[in-house]
C-alpha cells in the first residue's frame, strides 16, 4: 500500500505518470491533488478513473532487451514523472531506452531509474467513501495536526486514502478504499475519537485544576489563617453530615478554606480578611464543658417536665444538654459562644433558687398558722367565732353553749341529747314549750347569754329552766311512767325578748338546757340541743 492516498495519474498524450492524491471519489471519477509547482498552490482535478492507478512497488526484475520499462525523471524540487519507454541495449550498470512519446530521443539512463511497467488503471469497483464527520472543532483541530496518525490508521486498514476535510462549512473525514478496509479504518478513528475525547476532557480538567490550584496557592499565601484544638468526641459536629457543616460555614462566612485535621486534632481556616476567619471560627469551635452543682441544684435547673433546660437549650442554641448525676455536673456541648451563654444562663437561674425557696417556706409557714389560729387571744380588735360550751338544762343532755370571743361579740352553737330532769339553780327562769333560755355571767370579761332547745318524746310539754353560772348538782331522774302534763303557756324568760311561741306535741317533748359560755372582752351566744323523754313539770319549774 502506498502512502495516504498517494496514487499516479497517466496522462495519454506524453506517455507519462505524474503523482498525484487522492481526495474524493464518486461514482465515475477520482478527485486527485497535484503538489504545488514552484511555491504555488496545490492542484485539484477530477479524473477518469481509468486514469488513475496506485503506485507501482519498485522491486527487483530481470533486465532484458525489448522489455517495457518505466524511467524515472526527477527534478530537484519537483515530484517525481515516469516516461514509459522500451530497453534497446543493455551495457552495464546503463541501458538506452526508447520513449513512446516520440517527443524524447533515445537516451542513455542508469538502470537504478528504470521499474517494471504496471498495470494502467484501477478498478473502480474495487473502492467505496464514508464519510465521518467532526462536529467538535478541538477534535477537528486535533486530526489536522495528527498527521502520523493518520496514515497509521491509513496502513493498517489498508485504506487508497483518508482525507481530513477542514474547510470552514464542514468538518469531516473521507474514507476512500474498499468496504473493508474502510470498517477497519471507521473502527479505529471511532476508537481514537472516544479516548481523545475523554483525553479532552482530563486535559480541560486539568487545566481547570491547575488554575485553581495556582488561586488557593495564592489565597494560603496571602490571605488570613487562624487554628483552635477540639476534642475528638465534638468532630462530628465540626464537620457535620457529609461535610454539611463546614459547607454552610463557607458559604455564610465567605472563607476560602476549611481543614479539619484528625491528628490534633485541630481546625485550620483560611479566609480573605480576619472578620471572615473569626466568625468561621464562631461557628466551627465546638467545646465540650462540665459544671459543677449540687444535688439540691439539679431539680431546680431541670424544671418541671425539662421545661428550663428546654428553655436554656432554645435561648442559647447549645446543641446538647444534659446531667451526670454519678458527678453532680452539669454537661454542655456547642459551639464556644454557645456554652458560654448557657453558662451564664444557669449561673443566673441559680441565683433565684433560694429566694424562691425562701418565698415557698414563708406561705407555707402562713398557710399552718392560719390554719391553727385561735380565739385565745383577747387583743385583737375584730369579732371571731369559736366553739361553743355546754349548755344545761332541766332536759338532761349533751349540747353547747356560747363560745369564747377575744375583742367582740361572738356566737356559739351546740346540740345535745339526754332524759329530762329537775334541778335547782340560784336562778332559773321558766321556759314554755320545752324551750329554756337564760342570762347569766359569764366567766370572763364581758356578759354572757345561753340559750338552749331540746326534743323529746312524749304526749305532754316539759318545761326546763336555762341554769347560770356553775353547773348544778346532778338531778334525780324522772320517772318514765309519769303521765304527761298539759301544756302550759308559754312564759317570758328573765332577760329574753318574750316569750317563745307554744307548738302542740306530737308524740314528742321538746326539752333544752342553756348554759352560760365563757367569753373574753365581749359577748357570747351559745346554743343548745337535747333530745330525751319529758317528765312532768316539777314545782320548781312552775
Amino acid at each position: 500500500m502506498t502512502e495516504d492516498g498517494i496514487v499516479e495519474v497517466n496522462d495519454a498524450d506524453q506517455k507519462c505518470w505524474f503523482t498525484a492524491k487522492v481526495v474524493d471519489v464518486n461514482k465515475d471519477k477520482v478527485q486527485v491533488e497535484f503538489p504545488a509547482v514552484k511555491g504555488g498552490q496545490p492542484r485539484r482535478s477530477w479524473m477518469s478513473w481509468n486514469t488513475v492507478r496506485e503506485v507501482p512497488p519498485r522491486g527487483s526484475f530481470e533486465l532484458k532487451e525489448g522489455l517495457p520499462v518505466e524511467v524515472l525523471e526527477q527534478k530537484e524540487g519537483e515530484e517525481p514523472i515516469w516516461w514509459e519507454a522500451d530497453i534497446k541495449q543493455l551495457k552495464g550498470d546503463f541501458a538506452k531506452v526508447h520513449y513512446h512519446c516520440g517527443n524524447y530521443p533515445d537516451d542513455v539512463v542508469d538502470i537504478d531509474t528504470l521499474r517494471a511497467a504496471a498495470p494502467k488503471t484501477i478498478s473502480k469497483t474495487l473502492y467505496a467513501k464514508h464519510i465521518m464527520s467532526l462536529s467538535d472543532a478541538k477534535l477537528r483541530d486535533w486530526f489536522t495536526t495528527q498527521t502520523k496518525l493518520i496514515d497509521d490508521v491509513r496502513v493498517k486498514s489498508q485504506l487508497l486514502a483518508l482525507v481530513v476535510d477542514t474547510s470552514p462549512k464542514i468538518a469531516q473525514l473521507r474514507l476512500i478504499g474498499s468496504e473493508k478496509s474502510i470498517a477497519k479504518a471507521k473502527m479505529l478513528l471511532e476508537l481514537h475519537i472516544k479516548h481523545q475525547s475523554e483525553m479532552h476532557r482530563i486535559s480541560n480538567e486539568r487545566s481547570m485544576l491547575s488554575t485553581k490550584l495556582e488561586a488557593e496557592r495564592e489565597k494560603l499565601s496571602s490571605g488570613y489563617r487562624v487554628e483552635f484544638p477540639i476534642t475528638r468526641d465534638v468532630i462530628g459536629l465540626v464537620v457535620g453530615k457529609s461535610g454539611k457543616n463546614i459547607v454552610d460555614t463557607q458559604k455564610a462566612t465567605g472563607v476560602d478554606r476549611v481543614e479539619v485535621d484528625p491528628s490534633g486534632p485541630r481546625v485550620v481556616i483560611i479566609g480573605p480578611t480576619q472578620e471572615a476567619v473569626d466568625a468561621a471560627r464562631e461557628l466551627l469551635e465546638f467545646v465540650t464543658v462540665r459544671v459543677d452543682v449540687k444535688p439540691e441544684q439539679v431539680g431546680w435547673l431541670i424544671g418541671r417536665a425539662g421545661k428550663t433546660f428546654k428553655d436554656l437549650q432554645e435561648k442559647t442554641k447549645v446543641t446538647r444538654l444534659n446531667v451526670d448525676k454519678t458527678m453532680n455536673q452539669v454537661v454542655l456541648v456547642g459551639t464556644k459562644s454557645a456554652v458560654e451563654a448557657a453558662q451564664l444562663y444557669m449561673d443566673t437561674h441559680l441565683q433565684y433558687l433560694h429566694a424562691f425557696d425562701d418565698a415557698a417556706a414563708e406561705s407555707d409557714k402562713l398557710r399552718r398558722e392560719l390554719r391553727n389560729m385561735s380565739v385565745a387571744d383577747d387583743d385583737g380588735p375584730g369579732p371571731s367565732y369559736g366553739k361553743g360550751g355546754k349548755g344545761k338544762g332541766l332536759v338532761k343532755g349533751h349540747g353547747g353553749g356560747g363560745g369564747g370571743g377575744r375583742g367582740g361579740a361572738s356566737a356559739g352553737t351546740g346540740a345535745g341529747a339526754g332524759a329530762a330532769a329537775s334541778s335547782t339553780a340560784a336562778e332559773v327562769v321558766p321556759l314554755s314549750n320545752g324551750a329554756g333560755r337564760g342570762d347569766g355571767g359569764g366567766r370572763g370579761a364581758g356578759a354572757s347569754r345561753g340559750r338552749g332547745r331540746g326534743k323529746g318524746s312524749g304526749a305532754a310539754l316539759a318545761s326546763g329552766v336555762a341554769v347560770v353560772g356553775e353547773p348544778p348538782p346532778p338531778a334525780a331522774a324522772a320517772s318514765p311512767k309519769s303521765a304527761p302534763a298539759p301544756a302550759p303557756k308559754a312564759a317570758a324568760a328573765e332577760g329574753d325578748d318574750g316569750p317563745l311561741p307554744q307548738r302542740p306535741a306530737k308524740g314528742r317533748a321538746p326539752g333544752g338546757r342553756a348554759s352560760s359560755g365563757r367569753g373574753d372582752g365581749g359577748r357570747d351566744r351559745g346554743r343548745g340541743r337535747g333530745r330525751g323523754a319529758a317528765p312532768a313539770p316539777t314545782a320548781a319549774a312552775m
